[in-house]
């Protein structure tokens, strides 16, 4: 019996040890984002007004400067409920998003920090299918682990991943011109990740 008495303590205190060292995997970006290696967050890594020549901040979509989510909850309300693929893969941090101009065209960039690379690859397999019928071809951007770049009709769509980052633009008008705007913009942005 007092043999039975030590065992449980031991177990119980494994137990509790395991807990406090370990922490929880929510993966609820509740450690704020901070990238491990330099203490940056998601939004230090996004292009300020500027910072890419002729591409300033189009204050007419979004909310003045760059907007982040460190919670499940802020990044749904972010993105309009669609980061349920990012979450179901256990390894999602935090997000940020930026809206530009340049003249006539548009660029929204949507930037994932997941825990890992094996994460940023998990997340970019997924939506190679999501939505179903996207015309993806593989895109060979600079700076990119992988890419790809689809058609959508109204504007071009470009995935791309660096590390533990998934970036994602989506540039209007699509033509033939804003292909390469797309991308040299999307390589631009990877330049600036680790």
């Amino acid at each position: 019996m007092h043999a039975t008495i030590h065992a449980l303590r031991a177990a119980l205190v494994l137990s509790v040890g395991l807990l406090l060292g370990c922490g929880t995997s929510s993966n609820n970006g509740s450690d704020g984002g901070t990238d491990a290696g330099n203490g940056s967050k998601v939004e230090d890594y996004v292009p300020a007004s500027g910072e890419i020549a002729g591409w300033t901040e189009d204050t007419s979509r979004g909310q003045a400067g760059v907007e982040a989510a460190y919670t499940v909850d802020d990044g749904v309300a972010l993105i309009d409920g669609a980061l349920d693929p990012f979450v179901d893969t256990g390894k999602w941090v935090s997000m940020a998003i930026e809206y530009y101009m340049n003249g006539d065209n548009r660029i929204q960039l949507s930037l994932f920090e997941m825990q890992d690379a094996a994460g940023a690859a998990q997340i970019y397999n997924y939506l190679e299918g999501h939505p179903e019928g996207t015309p993806w071809e593989t895109s060979d951007i600079s700076g990119a682990d992988e890419s790809r770049i689809a058609n959508q009709g109204a504007y071009w769509q470009i995935h791309a991943i660096k590390g533990k980052y998934l970036a994602e633009t989506l540039t209007e008008p699509r033509s033939t011109e804003t292909e390469s705007v797309a991308k040299d913009f999307a390589a631009a942005v990877l330049d600036k990740l680790p």
